[in-house]
């Protein structure tokens, strides 16, 4: 069990506050799809940029710096695998 802050997004709230749902509905084979694993991601990421910033003192925005990129990284691959997705519709 991780000691890291679950976040879930919510557009009108504040993100510190918030807590991911503990059970997520994985297919039979037991993956979980790629977009509920990146999200989960990219709430970490976002809750350490949150932490970090809200830090007293010296604050490594060489870290903050590396989770955005990766953030924006996550994203993209998401968009991505909704493109495929329609795609396979299409072919279908």
């Amino acid at each position: 069990m991780s000691n890291r802050p679950d976040f879930n997004v919510n557009p009108d709230s504040d993100i510190r506050t918030e807590q991911r749902p503990k059970e997520v509905n994985k297919p039979p084979i037991g993956v979980a799809p790629g977009e509920i694993v990146i999200n989960r991601r990219i709430h970490d990421l976002a809750g350490a940029i949150i932490r970090y910033a809200d830090k007293d003192g010296v604050v490594n925005y060489t870290a903050i710096e590396l989770w955005a990129k990766e953030i924006e990284l996550h994203c993209k691959t998401i968009q991505e695998l909704e493109r495929l997705k329609e795609r396979g519709k299409d072919d279908g």
